[in-house]
């Protein structure tokens, strides 16, 4: 029995390690200077993100800050063009796009695209992930994961 254990825990990590997921944490407040209503309830939204905290499957964290603009449609559906950069614990940098199209304008799931690294991290520039985000209030909470081969 002690051997199908190991055995299955041996496997499990096989199946998972080229998995790359990356969690992101904070708040996300958005200043009515940066906000245009239209007459039709349409809004044009700047984001212009403080530092966040995020954490990955591989023992990395760091902080990173993102800039963009969300279009909100009458019907509560949302475009999203999101630029990051983020940096880890040792310095090491990298800058991904988030793009996403939703029903809903407080979360949804787009693609994030690695474009540009320095260290470990030039190695994943043109990775696409699928990506998730949620927000309440002005909290928001994203996941992305990667399959790296």
């Amino acid at each position: 029995m002690k051997i199908i254990t190991i055995l299955i825990f041996i496997l499990s990590n096989i199946v998972h390690a080229k998995d790359y997921i990356y969690e992101v944490g904070g708040q996300n407040e958005t200043k009515e200077d940066n906000i245009i209503v239209y007459p039709n309830g349409k809004k044009f939204i700047v984001i212009n993100g403080e530092y966040a905290a995020w954490k990955d499957n591989k023992g990395d964290y760091g902080k990173e800050r993102c800039i963009g603009y969300v279009l909100i449609d009458i019907d509560q559906s949302a475009d999203a063009h999101i630029r990051c950069i983020s940096i880890n614990q040792n310095g090491e940098k990298f800058w991904t796009t988030r793009d996403r199209r939703s029903a809903v304008a407080d979360g949804g799931g787009g693609v994030n695209t690695y474009v540009a690294g320095t260290g470990k991290y030039e190695q994943m520039v043109g990775l696409k992930c699928p990506y998730g985000v949620k927000f309440h209030k002005d909290i928001v909470w994203y996941t992305h994961k990667c399959n790296i081969n």
